[in-house]
């Protein structure tokens, strides 16, 4: 909130970590709000929202492996921590099959709704959609352009610190106990998909506190790609074109540490998110879907217990390309 527009944003987080097996507990929904989300749909004009409305009823016969209200497992100590951004339009929940198996790792994992960018139900906003304020019309300048991705990328990286702020209070005292002392605020990273890239970007390069970074299938604010990042970071994507891989590898060769960039041949962009596995008609892959969510996560937590354990990352430092993945790794210039 700021004194001076006594204005606020109300954000969504939802946390999954390592849980204390509770039996005979029924697992949670996958998409607890979609009833909520689909009289959303059916409020807006045009065929396509009314489409989404009837798709998303399937989601009413999903359930997630994660079970409701358990304690944290005290298996370890301390858990490392990890904010996910959604893409623009996406819901959190589209993301609860890769936040599960992060969690079965042993990262405590937070992921972030944001008001007019995610698609969700906020309780004090109802169903929110992306903006149009964010979609600059085709004949604005390129100067206008990038006021509007900047000004976007701050509102979401200031969304991701305000979170970051909640867990350092959980950690000194969660009224549930369930966080007290359980969260490593020394081995934060952050992971986001298409406009989540922004998020991770952004609040990397301006919060110390952030360790690593991993951006699925975009690249990141201007800004950030003229000075890089100076945290390991790590970017996985389907095939691009030349200009956006050209641009792309600019950015990482600028690192202040090591960066990877992970090419999916078989990727289309919503690989790396639930939807080609909970929605294969609306969302087709090249490849196997399940393959290709086991090789997102193989990467990905290679890369984290690179970054944040202090493993070796087996995977990302072999130039094998039997699987369609293809890795170039860059040194830091700096």
């Amino acid at each position: 909130m700021t004194e001076e527009e006594n204005d606020y944003r109300q954000v969504i987080v939802q946390i999954w970590y390592p849980a204390k097996l509770i039996e005979d507990t029924a697992p949670a929904a996958y998409f607890p709000e979609v009833e909520w989300v689909r009289a959303g749909f059916k409020s807006q004009k045009g065929d396509f929202p009314q489409k989404l409305a009837e798709d998303f009823e399937r989601y009413n016969r999903v359930l997630s492996y994660s079970l409701p209200g358990a304690m944290i497992d005290e298996t370890e100590n301390i858990y490392p921590l990890l904010l996910f951004a959604t893409g623009g339009n996406m819901s959190r929940h589209f993301y609860t099959t890769m936040m599960e198996e992060l969690a079965s790792q042993g990262y405590i994992v937070a992921a972030i709704s944001h008001p007019y960018s995610s698609m969700d139900f906020f309780p004090a906003g109802g169903f929110l959609m992306s903006s149009q304020y964010w979609n600059a019309p085709d004949d604005a300048s390129v100067e206008d352009k990038e006021e509007l991705d900047e000004e976007l990328s701050n509102y979401l990286a200031a969304d991701a610190k305000f979170v970051l702020d909640q867990f350092s209070l959980l950690n000194q005292n969660d009224p549930t106990g369930r966080f007290t002392g359980k969260i490593n605020l020394e081995k934060i990273g952050i992971l986001g998909h298409s406009r989540g890239g922004k998020t991770v970007s952004r609040i990397s390069s301006t919060d110390d506190r952030i360790k690593a970074a991993v951006i699925y299938d975009n690249i990141g604010p201007h800004p950030e790609r003229a000075s890089g990042l100076k945290q390991p970071m790590m970017t996985m994507r389907r095939p691009w074109g030349e200009a956006g891989e050209e641009s792309l590898h600019g950015y990482l060769a600028k690192t202040g540490s090591y960066s990877y960039e992970v090419v999916l041949d078989s990727a289309s962009h919503f690989t790396f998110s639930d939807m080609p596995i909970v929605d294969p008609e609306n969302y087709k892959s090249e490849g196997d879907p399940v393959g290709n969510f086991h090789l997102v996560m193989d990467y990905t937590l290679d890369f984290l217990g690179k970054a944040l354990k202090g493993e070796e990352g087996e995977l990302l430092e072999t130039d094998e390309n039997s699987k369609g993945v293809r890795v170039k790794k860059f040194n830091s210039l700096k």
